[in-house]
């Protein structure tokens, strides 16, 4: 699948309960962007790196902090 696919099937079902845990909605967007676009470039094992290795895509938020 491609990115616009993924990211048009999967966030209706994901925004609300990311949301309703207080999360930002607009860091759901870039984290699912870089998750989307890393996983066609690595695939298949790109999105899994993310569970795996979670630090890879929180290091720029946690600089903010």
């Amino acid at each position: 699948m491609d990115v616009v696919s993924v990211i048009l099937i999967s966030t209706p079902i994901f925004l609300p309960i990311i949301l309703s845990m207080g999360y930002s909605s607009l860091w759901f967007g870039i984290v699912m962007a870089i998750a989307c676009e890393i996983g066609t470039e690595t695939p298949p094992v790109g999105l899994i790196i993310f569970i795996v290795f979670p630090d890879l895509v929180l290091w720029l938020p946690n600089l903010l902090n």
